[in-house]
């Protein structure tokens, strides 16, 4: 029996109802009101026309809203009625699609700028989304409190417990965002969490979100884009979530640009070849220094080839992009199916790619050079290509085993290289934003080279020898890895320090607290420098000193009992020496002829910085200009992620928050994927100008040593910390080789 549908009219401003019933849903619908200003429509059930509940609260009119009757009584009663707006009407159960006045638009451009409105579900009725004003209401919890009947006390810990985690949650907090592009038809649904909730739920809250939105755009596509903590789990039941009729995508989905990371020319010929496949292929000869890298996305590290072409966003300034423009390797973007599809379709086929900043804009150049050219004139335009011998301050012994950090300078580069000695710019203009250091100079470095090794000679006659069949570039890629990899595993496996050796760099460290991590990071004197800066080439790892004084080899470290092994602070040091002998760091060296007996690897050492406490880390770039009259401009790009997802070595998948700086204002240009729409990896603006006041203050600190240059690019990294705040832990410069046009080809 079909349930008896009542309007009932009690006021001179109840709204006109359309009523359907289908499948044990009821659908309403609503004009708008007649009365100009009479912006607010309530709706109100009821079973017997005495007792009222309010079951949903609209801006404007009602869009067709469906309600479940399966468990109603034989009569239910509807009345609908417009009123004038109060300042508690920031907030609705119905959201208009794209013109709802409850919508926000972020502040930047690009992803950042996307459209956004914040919703929250209580779980025991999922009959009600309430869409709050998201531009009033940045953020779910303030809204929680002053507008969710039974929070108004809800403290920060709690919200946390009942909205965030899955033990004891009673809310479900979502995102609707919208394509930064309005021409583009298409929405995102988001829930945010501290840890991955099940598939299940997430379906039941993305369809009950889906009922409550009103699209005016036919056919508009409306996907799933989870969030960071969500993502694993989502994408790997991808089939559960298409079975429920649910399409998951990333916002890379509306990346619609081209992006230029590094600018340049190269010849080569197009390799496809997914990120998870590069190393391999590289390995076996599938790809090669000649050639033009085309891939899905950009991992962590690439190997040196020619050019890089990528089918989703890279993240600025990464290693990867730093040692791309160091090397004169061109890298961008392609964006656009029709556009990938077509280098796609020019697989093993020659050409000439340019890549080049115009207008604010990335231009690619395409050039088929398919049998146009012979070996010789390959050859010639590969020549043009060649740079002149790096000019490098040779190692030079300290006569001591450790410096501290605090008075160096460029000139010791030659003692402990290049990240070590710019560390002494941090420590002596922001001490209290730069954590105390040493730094063990190439004296540690040559006594563990000289030690014996098995043949009998000296650990680094063996390894001279292992690598002489390769002094040329390019060498054969595939036996040079095999090569690199019998020395790594000399070094760190079956090479250890000599009893007076590992005296010494106990005792250099004993300035720190033992129970606690040390992180040692490479530094040598064949990066970081003028001329090249190495970015990514080397490896840093952590180390307990308590691990190796217990007196015993059985785990768990001192400094970390989830380790189940002790992971002291030698076994760190042969790791970062090992990484010398990097695939990439070689063939950098060879390529530019730099003497293998000039370099060596010396070490930056400070406490640690723990993931958990980590609130954020980035990546800045300042370009320094002085005029002749003395005046100094300053501008600058930070690209930050949240927490400890590293930008210097990313994951691609994700996408990092970009913030430009023009001297005097802030431009907050694409937001980070792993944080809620419309919200700032960190404290805006308070954080990004504190964090730029200490770039500057170091980066005049370090001028000082460049005065005869009028323009510098330097690299800085930094974190926030949960207890420190603020920290800056590299500064270098980027080296900036001279153009080189590229050749006409007929």
């Amino acid at each position: 029996m079909l349930p008896l549908l009542v309007v009932a009219r009690i006021s001179s401003l109840a709204a006109d109802l359309a009523l359907s019933y289908a499948d044990g849903e009821i659908v309403l619908e609503s004009g708008p009101a007649a009365e100009s200003g009479a912006s607010v429509l309530e709706l109100r059930r009821s079973g017997d026309l005495v007792s009222w509940e309010e079951v949903g609260r609209f801006q404007e009119q009602l869009y067709p809203y469906a309600l479940s009757v399966k468990s109603e009584p034989a009569s239910v009663f509807f009345q609908a009625s417009h009123r004038r707006p109060t300042v508690r009407d920031d907030w609705a159960n119905q959201l208009l699609v794209p013109s709802s006045g409850l919508i926000a638009q972020a502040l930047g451009g690009g992803l950042s700028g996307a459209p956004f409105a914040k919703f929250t579900i209580a779980l025991t009725d999922l009959e009600r989304v309430y869409f709050q004003d998201s531009s009033k209401f940045p953020f779910h919890y303030s809204f929680i409190r002053e507008r969710l009947p039974g929070y108004e006390d809800l403290g920060f810990l709690d919200f946390e417990r009942v909205a965030l985690r899955k033990e004891g949650q009673e809310l479900a907090l979502g995102t609707v965002l919208l394509a930064p592009d309005p021409s583009v038809a298409e929405l995102a649904i988001q829930f945010a969490g501290q840890e991955a909730f099940d598939v299940e739920d997430v379906i039941r809250w993305f369809q009950a979100t889906i009922r409550r939105l009103a699209l005016e755009e036919q056919g508009a596509r409306v996907f799933y884009m989870p969030t960071f903590e969500q993502r694993d789990v989502s994408f790997a039941n991808e089939a559960q979530f298409a079975a429920a009729g649910i399409r998951l995508d990333t916002p890379t989905r509306w990346a619609s640009e081209p992006v230029c990371y590094s600018q340049g020319w190269a010849l080569g010929r197009f390799r496809f070849v997914p990120a998870t496949e590069i190393d391999a292929a590289y390995g076996d000869g599938r790809l090669g220094v000649r050639d033009i890298l085309v891939t899905d996305f950009v991992p962590a590290e690439v190997p040196l080839v020619a050019g890089i072409i990528s089918f989703q966003p890279a993240t600025p300034n990464s290693h990867v992009v730093l040692l791309a423009r160091s090397s004169d390797v061109p890298m961008a973007f392609a964006s656009g199916e029709a556009l990938q599809e077509q280098i796609r379709a020019w697989e093993g086929q020659e050409f000439l790619l340019t890549v080049s900043n115009s207008d604010g804009g990335c231009d690619f150049g395409f050039q088929n050079v398919e049998g146009k050219l012979s070996d010789e004139e390959r050859a010639a335009i590969w020549a043009l290509k060649e740079r002149p011998q790096v000019t490098i301050q040779a190692k030079a012994p300290a006569d001591q085993l450790w410096l501290s950090t605090e008075d160096l300078e460029r000139d010791a580069i030659r003692f402990v290289g290049g990240k070590a000695a710019n560390f002494g710019y941090l420590r002596r203009s922001i001490p209290e934003y730069s954590p105390e250091s040493i730094a063990f100079t190439f004296d540690l470095w040559d006594a563990f080279m000289a030690q014996a090794t098995g043949e009998g000679g000296s650990l680094r006659r063996w390894i001279a020898e292992t690598l002489a069949p390769f002094d040329h570039y390019p060498p054969d890629v595939p036996q040079l890895r095999g090569a690199l990899a019998l020395i790594q595993d000399r070094i760190k496996e079956q090479t250890l320090f000599s009893s007076e050796l590992r005296e010494g760099v106990v005792a250099a460290l004993q300035g720190f607290d033992p129970g606690r991590k040390l992180r040692f990071r490479s530094s040598t004197n064949v990066e970081d420098s003028d001329q090249f800066s190495g970015a990514g080439l080397y490896d840093s790892f952590s180390g307990c000193l308590l691990d190796d004084l217990d007196a015993n080899t059985s785990g768990p470290s001192h400094c970390d009992s989830s380790k189940s092994k002790e992971r002291g602070v030698f076994r760190a040091i042969r790791k970062v020496f090992a990484s010398f002998y990097n695939e990439n760091a070689f063939l950098e060296r060879l390529r530019h002829g730099v003497n293998e007996s000039d370099v060596g690897m010396a070490l930056l050492v400070h406490h640690s910085f723990p993931d958990p406490l980590e609130l954020a880390n980035g990546v800045a770039t300042l370009e320094i200009q002085r005029a002749e009259d003395g005046e100094r401009q300053v501008r600058a790009t930070l690209v930050t992620q949240w927490g400890a997802v590293s930008v210097a070595n990313p994951d691609s998948t994700v996408l990092p928050e970009v913030v430009e700086f023009d001297g005097t204002q802030l431009d907050w240009t694409a937001a980070s994927s792993l944080v809620p729409a419309g919200k700032t990896v960190m404290e805006w603006e308070v954080d990004y100008r504190d964090l730029l006041a200490l770039l500057d203050r170091a980066a005049q600190a370090f001028e000082t040593s460049f005065e005869e240059n009028d323009h510098l690019l330097l690299d800085f990294e930094y974190k926030k910390m949960a207890e420190s705040g603020l920290v800056v832990k590299q500064i270098r410069m980027i080296p900036q080789p001279a153009p080189v046009p590229p050749p006409t080809i007929e």
